[in-house]
């Protein structure tokens, strides 16, 4: 009888965890179901843009709708069922220090120092995405053209101008100007995220083990001020700083200052931060009383005083975005099977259960939780391994205090799929700019190695790749015939369209002949408004430079998606190719332009009158 009544009492709680994990299954189902398929059934809208999810027939939006609403119910459920339940014991007083992430952030600058002497030093224009920038940045400091309405810019002005500020107080190059800009958003990014890693309830070996991944996962041959943990972690350092215990009026200064901060950083930063502020003040006015609901003003009262700094260009900006551009349909590759199940189960499930145990931390994180939801449209919406890394930083961050009541093993066990993720983001990343590295280490190093040295080490290498790092003739910089170019168009402003390479670009501004373009060659021009505004600029000038032989357009269908993805799943094409990138400037090419002279590798046109 004793025993039967220890079984019994055992039962319950033996049987506690079997349901929770049956419930993960169910959810992860549910999940693979609502993302992955049901968009598939979903009219997509037409827009006339690059779009591999439009030919698949895969609606972006639902997919991140179903993520958000299956996280939103995991966590509620884990809410209700965990009512009365006692706090969990904290064990996360080991934080990282500053002696550690010190020597991180200085590796990280290295890096970025060797990156930037190399792109200098092999004189190419390194379009992805250090070229546009520092071409938008030029163009401005240079011709004054003004941001957003004459000079292209997808971001907040706070990744623009800082560059500029110090180029103009160094007097170095913009490459120089550049990269340290780089460096510094890095930095403070990563400061940053120590800042975040310490404020949640993380394990302090898991602290330090995410630090190092995340900051490795930084590391990309983009080098793109857009892809900075300056950019995607401030949202979260603000909205814990904010959310501390504290005064209601410094959490409403605070948080007022933080939208101003990261509208300016760029704009879906601040639509998110406003959707984690309204999860806190929802929260929190549940907690301890109505007067909190006055934190709903902040995120208001935070965009009115922004705009009225930066002025109506930057609504231009958020008007002239490409709709459903460059979207991907959401697969079942590594990377976003390891996030959606952070964001379905993980991390729900554990704020849920903080909630239901009345955690003080709980509040906090459910409000950056809901930040990192409101990311998922941009998440999901390129859904490449890049994109999911960094728009889904704060939320892999949100992780690893989602698994700090877990065992060892188990810990470890997601640290491990967080090492996938980064890495299948780094391999993907490399080997789809591996000829643009390669190129750059050939330009920049394979000149000043001894020639008995170099061809020691290239012997060892495979045949093709030895011989693309193999110096050649052909490196040399093109050149521009000025003066023969002067015999036809005088003194008159010459357009150049489509990409040239640095050295003609610079003997244009060097003879006065260049004339500035809205958009940074061909960055950007991915849907039919944006390459009529192409066009009609480009109508504008007299006379115009544009190589002889021009690369292919960019064009993307879910059957090429193997390079930004890993691998192709194959989808049928549901709906015929949007938008033919290249196809309305080349028929105006040939309807209103003439060409007059052969320039070695580039052809000047003359527009018809």
């Amino acid at each position: 009888m004793p025993a039967i009544s220890s079984q019994t009492m055992r039962s319950p709680t033996n049987s506690a965890p079997r349901r929770t994990w049956l419930a993960c299954l169910l959810v992860c189902v549910v999940a693979a179901l609502a993302v992955f398929v049901l968009p598939l059934h979903v009219p997509v809208e037409f827009q006339p843009a690059v779009s591999a999810s439009y030919i698949a027939g895969f609606n972006n939006r639902v997919a991140s709708l179903a993520a958000a609403a299956i996280g939103g119910c995991v966590l509620l459920w884990a809410w209700f069922r965990s009512r009365g339940e006692k706090p969990s014991t904290d064990t996360t007083d080991d934080r990282i220090s500053w002696r550690f992430a010190a020597c991180v952030i200085a590796l990280t600058c290295i890096f970025f120092a060797l990156a930037g002497w190399m792109v200098a030093a092999s004189h190419l224009r390194y379009l992805a995405d250090a070229g546009y920038f520092i071409e938008q940045m030029s163009s401005h400091s240079e011709y004054g053209g003004a941001l957003y309405t004459q000079l292209e810019f997808a971001y907040g002005p706070l990744l623009f101008y800082p560059t500029i500020l110090l180029h103009a107080a160094l007097h170095c190059g913009w490459m120089a100007a550049y990269f340290l800009t780089l460096a510094l958003d890095q930095s403070v990014g990563l400061a940053l995220l120590r800042y975040v890693l310490n404020e949640l309830p993380i394990r302090g070996r898991d602290r330090r083990i995410g630090f190092v991944l995340f900051a490795i996962g930084a590391l990309n041959p983009i080098f793109g001020l857009n892809y900075t943990f300056f950019r995607f972690i401030t949202a979260f350092a603000i909205l814990l700083f904010a959310t501390r215990p504290q005064s209601l009026a410094r959490t409403m200064f605070v948080l007022v200052a933080g939208e101003v901060l990261l509208l300016g950083i760029s704009p879906e930063q601040g639509f998110a931060f406003l959707i984690g502020t309204v999860a806190f003040a929802g929260l929190q006015t549940w907690r301890n009383g109505a007067k909190w609901l006055l934190v709903l003003a902040a995120p208001v009262v935070g965009a009115g005083v922004f705009l009225l700094l930066a002025g109506r260009s930057y609504l231009y900006m958020l008007h002239s975005f490409a709709k459903g551009a460059l979207s991907l349909p959401v697969a079942p590759y590594p990377h976003i099977l390891i996030f959606l199940f952070a964001v379905v189960w993980l991390i729900p499930f554990a704020i849920g259960r903080s909630l239901g145990s009345g955690e003080p931390v709980s509040v906090r994180m459910a409000a950056c939780y809901a930040l990192g939801i409101g990311l998922l449209p941009a998440a999901l919406g390129r859904s490449d391994p890049l994109h999911i890394f960094f728009n889904g930083a704060g939320l892999l961050v949100l992780s690893l205090a989602a698994i700090r009541s877990h065992s060892r093993g188990l810990r470890t066990a997601w640290l491990a799929a967080l090492m996938l993720l980064i890495g299948w983001q780094q391999w993907v990343n490399n080997r789809l700019l591996l000829d643009r590295s390669t190129d750059t280490v050939r330009l920049a190093i394979m000149p000043h190695v001894p020639s008995r040295l170099r061809e020691s080490v290239l012997g060892r290498l495979p045949g093709s790749f030895a011989d693309q790092l193999r110096p050649n003739p052909a490196d040399a910089d093109d050149q521009l015939d000025i003066p023969a170019l002067e015999q036809v168009v005088g003194s008159a402003l010459v357009a150049t369209p489509v990409e040239v390479e640095p050295s003609i670009e610079a003997a244009l501004k060097r003879s006065h002949h260049y004339r500035p373009d809205y958009y940074a060659y061909g960055v950007d021009l991915f849907s039919a408004p944006a390459e009529a505004r192409k066009i009609h600029d480009m109508n504008e000038a007299q006379w115009a430079v544009l190589p002889t032989n021009p690369d292919e357009p960019f064009l993307e269908a879910p059957q090429t998606l193997d390079g930004v993805q890993g691998f192709i799943f194959p989808y049928r094409a549901r709906n015929p190719i949007p938008f033919y990138p290249g196809s309305a400037f080349a028929q105006n090419l040939n309807e209103h332009w003439t060409a007059v002279k052969t320039l070695d590798a580039y052809t000047l046109y003359k527009r018809h009158p």
